[in-house]
C-alpha cells in the first residue's frame, strides 16, 4: 500500500504539472489547437521533423517539457510514418497525427474508445489524399469542440 500510495502522490503532482491549475495549461492548449490549420501548422520550407516539433511545444509546452524530446521525436517519425499510411497529404497529415497523438496518446489511432479516427480514416469511394486529411481536421475539430465545451461547462477534462 506505501507503494501504491507513493505512485498516486507522484501521479497527481505529474498531472497538476502538465494540466496547470485550475486545468488551465490543458485549456489554453485547446484554445491554440483550435485557432490552428493544419495547412498552416508548419512553416513553408521547415524540415518537418523541427517543425513538428516546433508545433508541439508551441501548442502545450508544459507537456513538451515534461514528456521530453528524445521521446517526442521517436513520435514525430511514427506520426510521419502513419500519416503516409493512412493517405493523408505529407506535411498536413504528419501534422495532424502528430498533434492528436501529443493530445490523446501515441496510441490514440488503435483507441477503441476514440472510435471518430476511424470513422474519419475509413477509406470512400473516390477518396483523395485531401479528401481524407480535410475530413480528419473536421473530425479532430468537432472533438476538440466538444472537450472545449465540456470544459467550460464542469471545469475538468
Amino acid at each position: 500500500m506505501g507503494r501504491a500510495a507513493e505512485l498516486h502522490t507522484g501521479l497527481v503532482h505529474h498531472v497538476r504539472q502538465i494540466l496547470g491549475p485550475a486545468n488551465s495549461y490543458a485549456k489554453a492548449a485547446i484554445a491554440r489547437l483550435r485557432e490552428m490549420s493544419s495547412a498552416t501548422a508548419l512553416p513553408a520550407g521547415a524540415d518537418i521533423n523541427d517543425g513538428l516539433l516546433n508545433l508541439l511545444a508551441s501548442v502545450y509546452p508544459q507537456r513538451y517539457h515534461t514528456i521530453g524530446e528524445r521521446a517526442l521525436q521517436a513520435m514525430v517519425q511514427r506520426a510521419i510514418a502513419l500519416a503516409a499510411s493512412l493517405g493523408l497529404l505529407p506535411e498536413r497529415g504528419a501534422a495532424l497525427c502528430a498533434v492528436l497523438m501529443y493530445e490523446l496518446g501515441h496510441r490514440c489511432f488503435d483507441d477503441p474508445l476514440l472510435p471518430w479516427l476511424g470513422q474519419a480514416l475509413r477509406r470512400q469511394r473516390d477518396d483523395t489524399a485531401q479528401l481524407r486529411t480535410d475530413r480528419l481536421e473536421h473530425k479532430a475539430g468537432s472533438y476538440l469542440a466538444l472537450v472545449a465545451r465540456r470544459l467550460s461547462r464542469t471545469g475538468e477534462l
